[in-house]
């Protein structure tokens, strides 16, 4: 992800400068090597996470010993830093005590604001309560930007000013200029804060109406069932007859399937962390970190690889296979074309602005996601057809996934389900606690959630209710798929962890 420049400065600046309004911060947050809040932080290949000046000059990881060789940036922490609350810098008064330490101390008389450590930089630049120098050159040199229009009034150099001359009109039509001119600062601040919420806004109320319809046909749907089991079954009049019925609905809530997850077996090939996975029939697509797709022969084991095949500019974050083709996104935000025939590249375009986090198809249409964006291609002519932007506060779309005429995207804690046909988000799956999702899979009736702690989640579609966790992984589960044998009925959870 590409840092801009007010990101970078905040990134570098000094931590004496910015103070935390929660001081107890998550030691998950601090980078073990200078035991502070992370700044850039990035994972190793073996999966620990720092801050990216503290080990860059480092040859071996801290940890395991490991020799260091690549680093990705580490975007779920980042965002984790970014919505923390700090205090404006202009919120203390900074004093040496005797130990030739500088000391903060909270100025009674300064900012009272709190803000994400993101939109910090922004703040401090056009906050009225900055430092600034007078206007008539006096010596005061540390006015409040509040107070200049009373300083003015007393200030020691006011006769010394052109405009200050003996004719009184001047002297109010200067006065009159600096007030308008602090009123049109106040203004223009309003309406940006203004415009930004009312955008916010529209794309809430958009939600609930998308949400409103679908509740609506969901509900429309369950009240024709209810209407028909009310024809056939009558209602019980008798103690025994009721007795009867709350006994055989408890006997429904035991039929919910009991799923129980077993590892068959493991197997090594890239160089670097796998992203991705998409199984056929027979083989199966791996994308890493190295920058290049494996194909694996899953008739017999062990398993084989097939083919390698090379290309993308960074690592291939993503990929989905419709016939005979098979698409892939990179951090390099472009789109290969490959023909599993011969596994040669067919041709390649730039998608996104942003790393391609992940793709999908369905019904002659190639879904690509990125930062807060999803994108509708033609899977014949690679044109794009549509663009979806995600709110605001909602982070990376990291994985897509088809299923009865929907695309499931996968967003922080939370499951967003898109109408395949008018593109709008229809419904929501939450996690039962604050990980984040990583990678999707799904069997007929049951949805699987692979997330940053190594936990896979698994949801029965029908109840809308999570089942069970299981943590097969000590790392981040990257991929998930389903594999279901030719001759029968059973189907296998593959599933990759860096």
């Amino acid at each position: 992800m590409a840092m801009t420049t007010v990101q970078k400065e905040l990134m570098y600046s000094s931590q004496d400068d910015i103070i935390y309004v929660d001081q107890q911060i998550n030691s998950s947050l601090k980078c073990p090597i200078c035991c502070r809040i992370f700044r850039d932080p990035i994972v190793t290949q073996c999966s620990h996470t720092f801050c990216r000046r503290c080990i860059s000059t480092t040859i071996q990881c801290p940890y395991d010993q490991q020799i260091l060789q690549t680093f990705v940036s580490n975007h779920s922490i980042a965002e984790q830093i970014d919505s923390l609350l700090v205090w404006c810098k202009y919120s203390f008064k900074r004093f040496q005590v005797n130990s030739g330490d500088i000391k903060n101390e909270r100025d009674e008389y300064g900012c009272p604001v709190k803000i994400p450590f993101n939109k910090k930089k922004e703040h401090e630049d056009e906050c009225t309560y900055r430092f600034v120098p007078c206007p008539n050159g006096c010596l005061l040199n540390n006015l409040r930007q509040k107070d200049i229009y009373n300083h003015l009034h007393t200030c020691p150099n006011r006769q010394l000013n052109p405009l200050n001359t003996n004719n009184e009109q001047i002297q109010t039509f200067q006065q009159e200029f600096i007030s308008k001119m602090s009123q049109i600062d106040f203004l223009v601040n309003t309406c940006k804060q203004l415009t930004n919420t009312v955008a916010v806004l529209r794309n809430e109320i958009d939600t609930l109406k998308s949400n409103q319809e679908a509740l609506c046909s969901r509900n429309d749907l369950l009240l024709s069932e209810l209407m028909k089991t009310k024809q056939t079954s009558p209602i019980p009049t008798t103690i025994d007859e009721q007795e009867s019925v709350r006994n055989h609905d408890s006997d429904d809530d035991n039929d919910l399937p009991s799923v129980i997850l077993r590892c068959n077996g493991t197997f090594t090939g890239h160089n670097d962390a796998i992203w991705c996975l998409y199984a056929l029939d027979d083989v199966l697509l791996s994308g890493s970190s190295d920058k290049t797709v494996k194909v694996w022969n899953l008739r017999e084991t062990p398993y084989t690889n097939l083919a390698t095949l090379h290309g993308h500019q960074d690592g291939v974050l993503s990929l989905t296979v419709k016939e005979r083709t098979a698409f892939t996104g990179s951090g390099d935000k472009s789109i290969f074309v490959w023909n599993l025939d011969d596994y040669k590249k067919t041709t390649s375009f730039v998608a996104h602005t942003d790393p391609i986090c992940s793709l999908t198809q369905y019904d002659n249409h190639l879904y690509s996601s990125s930062n807060k964006c999803l994108k509708v291609w033609d899977i014949q002519t690679l044109k794009l057809l549509n663009e979806t932007q995600t709110d605001s506060r909602n982070g990376w779309l990291r994985i897509l996934m088809q299923k009865d005429k929907c695309i499931y995207a996968g967003c922080r804690r939370v499951i967003k389900v898109f109408d395949a046909v008018t593109h709008q988000i229809s419904f929501d799956f939450e996690l039962p606690t604050n990980d984040s999702i990583y990678s999707l899979a799904h069997s007929d009736t049951l949805l699987f959630a692979g997330a940053f702690s190594g936990t896979i989640y698994i949801w029965d579609t029908r109840a809308n209710r999570c089942l069970e966790t299981t943590c097969q992984h000590d790392a981040t589960v990257h991929g998930l798929c389903m594999q279901t044998a030719d001759n029968s009925n059973k189907s296998n959870l593959i599933s990759a962890s860096s």
